[in-house]
């Protein structure tokens, strides 16, 4: 067992910040912050499945064409081969925690 604590700062409605809370051989649990007005590119995995947990404010994701608007403790799940993108056209910082499969080399495409 390992605990992993919070070793982030926090940043006020700033751009997009990614920061890498814990990976193992298994597994990657990242810290997502999206400031208002902030976006992720599309982008796909070819490998790897991605878990999604919001944890304050709103956001909306496109998977495959459709929209949906996440709130806090939604989960959302995104499959291998999926295209997708995140958004944040809300007025409140959306945090998030991303969980995936760990991977040696890079598996994202940004489209």
């Amino acid at each position: 067992m390992k605990l992993y604590r919070n070793h982030y700062t926090e940043y006020e409605n700033k751009s997009f910040i990614r920061d890498h809370i814990c990976a193992t051989g298994d597994f990657r649990c990242e810290l997502i912050l999206l400031g208002p007005g902030e976006s992720l590119t599309p982008r796909v995995h070819r490998l790897k499945d991605e878990v999604c947990f919001l944890l304050e404010g709103e956001m909306d994701a496109v998977v495959d064409g459709k929209s949906i608007t996440l709130q806090p403790e939604d989960v959302l799940h995104i499959g291998k081969g999926e295209i997708h993108s995140l958004q944040n056209p809300y007025s409140r910082m959306a945090k998030m925690i991303l969980i995936s499969t760990e991977l040696s080399h890079s598996d994202t495409v940004e489209l």
